[in-house]
């Protein structure tokens, strides 16, 4: 179905398919439901110790696994979705269905032992780990395959940010489904885990929340897996521009082209650092927020209010986890918003990020300062209030950044792929990502230095955007067919 008539430009028929916002809709929804298994134990981290005798190491290693599986996976990945984009995508939802079908095996073995199902979760993790590369590099290939120039940058902004979203569907599973195990009732761990079986697991009310959590991804993967199958084609019958139309360069010279630019290098930084570090400081507030050692008295939540704080004068699981919600929906959402207002202005794609970035390091500072207590409020409440005030904000301005990133590289770097260029970002990214949780794997090294990983993350690269020099290629071609074309019209 094409929804504009087509029309030919520069020798090549266009036309704009309707089927597009259907086909976004489906890689969205995938790419939310691949983030959202592969931070499944994140935000349920403290009742998941509980049940299951992990640790905090533990919970960062199933979460780290998906970013060493994706920097192991993003080579063959990206050759497939520069290959074929429906091909890819497919592989990448089996590969998520399969994951979460793991975890699921106590359903049909529910003597297995706790040791057993351990090695399942990691496998599981390893499976949804390969998905990773597709689901986070596609939406380029996507935007280019199926909208036109000045769909792009809101296309773009879905694809992608319905990835970040995926941390908030897990934090929102997670609250509606898992009840907050107590530290006074929990299973009895043992040297050897292999004794424990699944159904010594305690208490059985956690562990059968955890287990329906897991039902729940699985059979969402099954129906989007599905979905992709019986209709995902790789591109329209027509392009939607004349930039879509055009021969790029070949897989290993794509890649080729971005280790020599400069201008490549430094767009990386400016897109990995803010995206990667936020979204795994996500994955591990939980942790993060609920090992704070705070020191409020126990007492009345506020001056005007009688309700007593259920967990004395400390930061609750539950609270993190509306947190995590609030934040993850409404920065994304709203990312999606500022990120489309900026296609406005495509042409000062660099000074968005500048400001965004900004703008957002102010505001983590300011963060950080409260969660050192440099920064002090008299009760928990006007604590809890503030970082709700400075996190929110602060999300938006740094998310909105990355769609905006991933479009000024593809312009700086055209005629290169746009599943080479995406497979370049994040594969970076995961490096980046893997970097991070190596960190937890220093002895005594504790939980604090996460106070400081969110201001890091946009400061970091500010010096990179300063010096990346804007060259809009693909936006140019797109501009002079139309323009040669509007000259003929006024002619005839």
């Amino acid at each position: 179905m094409v929804e504009s008539a087509p029309s030919t430009m520069a020798g090549t028929q266009v036309g704009i398919s309707r089927a597009r916002f259907y086909i976004l809709l489906l890689f969205s929804l995938f790419t939310m439901e691949q983030c959202a298994n592969w931070n499944t134990f994140g935000p349920i981290a403290a009742s998941a110790k509980i049940v299951f005798c992990w640790s905090n190491v533990t919970i960062a290693n199933l979460t780290s696994i998906g970013l060493y599986g994706f920097i192991l996976c993003v080579a063959p990945c990206t050759y497939l979705l520069y290959r074929s984009l429906r091909w890819s995508v497919i592989v990448g939802c089996f590969m998520t269905m399969l994951g979460a079908l793991l975890r699921c095996i106590p359903l049909v073995y529910p003597t297995i032992s706790l040791s057993s199902y351990t090695i399942l979760c990691y496998l599981s993790a390893c499976c949804i780990s390969t998905a990773g590369p597709i689901a986070m590099s596609a939406p380029l290939q996507i935007t280019a395959c199926w909208f036109p120039p000045k769909e792009r940058n809101t296309a773009t902004s879905v694809g992608q940010l319905f990835n970040v979203l995926g941390v908030g569907v897990s934090f929102i599973l997670g609250l509606g489904i898992v009840t907050e195990a107590s530290d006074t009732v929990g299973t009895v761990c043992e040297a050897d885990n292999d004794t424990i079986t699944f159904a010594d697991l305690e208490p059985k009310e956690t562990r059968d929340d955890i287990m329906n959590l897991n039902y729940i991804h699985a059979a969402l993967d099954i129906v989007l897996f599905v979905l992709i199958v019986l209709y995902f084609p790789s591109k329209p019958k027509l392009p939607p521009s004349i930039s879509s139309a055009e021969e790029r360069l070949d897989f290993i010279g794509g890649f080729k082209t971005l280790a020599k630019s400069r201008n490549a290098w430094l767009v990386l930084v400016t897109y990995a650092f803010p995206q990667c570090l936020i979204q795994l400081w996500q994955s591990m507030m939980v942790i993060n927020l609920t090992e704070l050692d705070l020191n409020f008295p126990r007492g009345n939540l506020s001056y005007l209010s009688d309700e007593i704080d259920p967990c004395d004068g400390q930061i609750c699981e539950h609270w993190v986890e509306v947190l995590g919600v609030v934040m993850c929906f409404v920065s994304v959402f709203t990312s999606i918003g500022v990120a489309s207002f900026a296609a406005i202005f495509r042409k000062r794609m660099k000074l968005s990020i500048i400001l965004l970035l900004g703008m957002s390091a102010v505001l983590f500072i300011f963060c950080t300062l409260i969660l050192e207590q440099v920064i002090t409020f008299k009760t928990i409440t006007g604590f809890k209030v503030s970082l709700y005030c400075l996190l929110l904000p602060a999300m938006t301005f740094a998310l909105s950044s990355s769609p905006i990133a991933f479009e000024l590289s593809v312009e700086n770097s055209y005629p290169v792929n746009e599943g080479v260029i995406g497979g370049w970002l994040t594969g970076w990214f995961n490096v980046l990502g893997a970097v991070f949780f190596l960190v937890f794997l220093i002895p005594g090294i504790g939980t604090r230095w996460l106070n400081y990983v969110m201001p890091f993350s946009v400061l970091a690269p500010l010096p990179a955007i300063f010096l990346v020099s804007e060259s809009y290629q693909r936006m140019k071609t797109d501009q002079k067919t139309e323009n040669s074309e509007q000259d003929n019209k006024a002619v005839s």
